[in-house]
């Protein structure tokens, strides 16, 4: 069986939803065959287009490390479905998640064809990114008693600037000595 999981290369909060095809090998559609989609995530590393300079990861910030079933259903005649991809992330998911889905299609014999693919999952609708200041010394530190800027940028999830958004920011001084 072929399958083919229309996800793209990155799928946001906001998607609505992803296309699942199987064809048996010649052609036909693999109609009314079970199929199940899971997802396995890891930590990921956001990144937008014209604010590569920006940091938006969260050090703070964790991924259910467990497989979840984002679809366990039958084929349509056309050897066809869709579904909404709402794994359980979190509330403290990263900015980007690597989201691993295996896709599988059971014949009516009890064998399974099997795809993988890995896209990048956002699952948040907007984010804050902050632009660390130029280390001044080779031991990368910044130092005391000095003013120092850190641009900060609101953009949603496809890279646009979002013009007005009330942010809470705090800087902590950390010591770390060997």
């Amino acid at each position: 069986i072929k399958i083919l999981l229309d996800a793209g290369d990155r799928i946001a909060a906001t998607t609505q939803r992803i296309e699942l095809h199987a064809n048996w090998l010649h052609g036909a559609p693999a109609r009314g065959l079970k199929s199940r989609v899971t997802v396995a995530m890891t930590p990921g590393n956001a990144q937008f287009k014209g604010y590569e300079a920006y940091t938006f990861d969260d050090l703070r910030t964790f991924v259910p490390e467990e497989e979840q079933v984002l679809f366990d259903g039958v084929l349509d005649a056309d050897g066809a479905t869709s579904f909404h991809m709402e794994p359980q992330a979190g509330r403290s998911a990263p900015a980007m998640v690597n989201a691993n889905l295996v896709t599988r299609v059971f014949e009516a014999g009890g064998d399974a064809s099997m795809d993988r693919t890995t896209v990048r999952y956002y699952p948040y609708a907007t984010y804050t990114g902050i632009q660390a200041p130029k280390r001044s010394n080779a031991w990368g530190t910044f130092n005391t008693d000095t003013t120092y800027t850190l641009p900060v940028v609101a953009i949603d999830v496809n890279g646009k600037s979002i013009a007005g958004r009330i942010l809470k920011a705090q800087v902590y001084k950390m010591r770390n000595n060997w």
